[in-house]
């Protein structure tokens, strides 16, 4: 097995000693603008061009292998129709994995991508240059990996199934494309190419990173056999031309290899603390916090891969009430954004054990091994009543970072929880009165009392009173403090019983004395 840094190419099939590579059959069909739908069997495509002669490769000053096509003239262009050709060839290669490697593998620490071998830095670029249309089966079985360079009406129904293909030049796939080592590398076919490397954002939810899209370890475990062999077989179709094309409309392949690129090791962690006596006390994940509570916390990022320095971080922190996003915090390595806006001037950074802060610009490098810590009190969270009623603060983590070069992505993502403690019974007490005038009202319980006050007319809810307790609500005379109307409440832990409403009666006179607490709710416990 070769080693490519934190890479390895994998043992693939020999036959005498050399890796062979088959295929020599060209398959012509016709299709035109009313009838652009093609439909085959793979089993009938492999019967027609299917081989078993050796692939002659061409090498280029990259050390990459590669075949081309000359071009196929056929172009009708009538007033009724538009009439071409597309050349099909499949090529078809082995590889064998070890125990070690399916290993690997299955516990997702490796994901096994198609690309070509290179002279250059890395050795390798995990991409597949080709023209103008591929599908690239395992085991006879298509994968999800069918790409077009052209915008021809075109389709293919295989085995009664329509081919999804890609565009290979979505927008978003720009940032994963290294142009230049690209254009050097596909030289031969016009430079065109797709980039495996990057991220499917219609990942298996089981997994907490973003796969590469070219990943095929689903396919390597579900075809699994006693020996771990594979067989890959590559369908490439050239569109026909009308005579008037150079060498960059050549049809062609470069030689795939697979290759098991290790995975990052990362983890984030919320920190969550509280001050006592002025000073930070973190919580262990079994403290809860209480509704309408201001949780300070911590994020501590950790490289734990013995392979990658990780680059370029861009941490998102997105804190959900069931499918809503109630607010996010937003890190990288310029700035820090909060409900919107920045707050990066509160913020601190802190290198593994060091207790001297750095520059947020540290979020560029994450060494082997190295933590990093950013801290500041702006960096905090209200439980809401959301929260409170669900008992948990629930939360997502999207870190993402380059490691290999600049132009591979670790799309990292983690969801966890801080616990909140029960609302328990929550009281609304409304005073049918002016919108204009302030009220007061004393309720009591079995070992504590609050006055709160309250504008008439609009609903202020008690939280976190406790079941199966009497509380007295009375409504007080702002002068003389004497109760003016008031009622006993006891709530208990049944659906229907945990809240209630009530509405008390003020005088016809009220005086503006006295407040002893301002707010639209409160919790009576702790």
């Amino acid at each position: 097995m070769k080693s490519i840094r934190t890479v390895s190419e994998v043992n693939k099939q020999l036959y005498n000693g050399e890796t062979i590579v088959t295929g020599d059959k060209i398959l012509r069909t016709t299709f035109s603008n009313d009838n652009s739908t093609l439909n085959y069997t793979f089993s009938n495509l492999y019967s027609w061009i299917g081989s078993n002669k050796e692939v002659k490769w061409e090498e280029d000053s990259n050390g990459s292998e590669f075949i081309t096509w000359p071009n196929y003239n056929y172009y009708i262009n009538s007033d009724t129709q538009t009439k071409r050709a597309i050349e099909w060839r499949m090529l078809e290669g082995k590889f064998k994995l070890t125990d070690e490697q399916m290993n690997l593998i299955s516990s997702k620490k490796v994901q096994p991508v198609l690309g070509i071998s290179t002279n250059f830095d890395k050795e390798f670029e995990t991409i597949v240059p080709f023209g103008d249309i591929v599908n690239i089966f395992v085991n006879k079985k298509i994968t999800r990996l069918n790409y077009v360079h052209s915008n021809v009406a075109y389709k293919l129904n295989m085995d009664k199934q329509l081919v999804p293909y890609i565009d290979t030049n979505k927008p978003e796939n720009i940032k994963f494309c290294d142009k230049e080592s690209h254009k050097h590398a596909t030289s031969y076919i016009g430079c065109k190419h797709i980039d495996l490397n990057a991220l499917n954002r219609g990942r298996n939810t089981y997994d907490n990173y973003y796969k590469m899209y070219g990943d095929i370890s689903d396919e390597i475990i579900k075809y699994k056999n006693n020996r771990n062999e594979y067989e890959v077989q590559v369908l490439v179709g050239q569109f026909s031309k009308d005579g008037n094309y150079n060498r960059d409309d050549y049809g062609g392949i470069g030689k795939l290899d697979l290759f098991l690129i290790e995975n990052p090791q990362v983890e984030v962690n919320i920190k969550p603390y509280i001050f006592d006596n002025n000073k930070k006390v973190y919580k262990d994940p079994t403290y809860k916090f209480s509704y309408n509570e201001k949780v300070y916390y911590d994020i501590e990022i950790i490289n734990k891969s013995t392979s990658y320095d990780f680059t370029n971080l861009d941490l998102n922190i997105d804190f959900l009430e069931g499918e809503k996003v109630a607010e996010t915090l937003k890190i990288n390595k310029e700035d820090v954004i909060y409900k919107g806006k920045s707050i990066k001037d509160n913020i601190k950074v802190y290198i593994n054990d060091s207790e001297i802060p750095v520059n947020l610009s540290n979020l560029s490098l994450l060494k082997q091994d190295d933590r990093i810590l950013i801290s500041g009190e702006k960096i905090n969270h209200i439980v809401s009543e959301y929260e409170g009623t669900a008992e948990k603060i629930n939360y997502k983590s999207y870190l993402e970072f380059n490691y290999i070069d600049d132009y591979f992505f670790y799309k990292y993502e983690n969801t966890n929880n801080i616990g909140v403690n029960p609302l328990k019974g929550r009281l609304t007490i409304i005073i049918d009165g002016n919108s204009q005038d302030e009220h007061y009202v004393k309720i009591s319980g079995k070992n504590n009392s609050v006055n709160i006050k309250i504008k008439g007319n609009k609903p202020y809810t008690v939280f976190n009173l406790d079941y199966d307790t009497a509380y007295k609500v009375s409504l007080l005379d702002s002068c003389s403090y004497k109760s003016i109307d008031q009622t006993s409440v006891t709530l208990n832990s049944d659906l229907n019983s945990n809240k209630k409403t009530i509405t008390l009666k003020p005088s016809p006179k009220s005086h503006k004395y006295f407040i002893q607490r301002r707010s639209d709710s409160i919790i009576l416990n702790r």
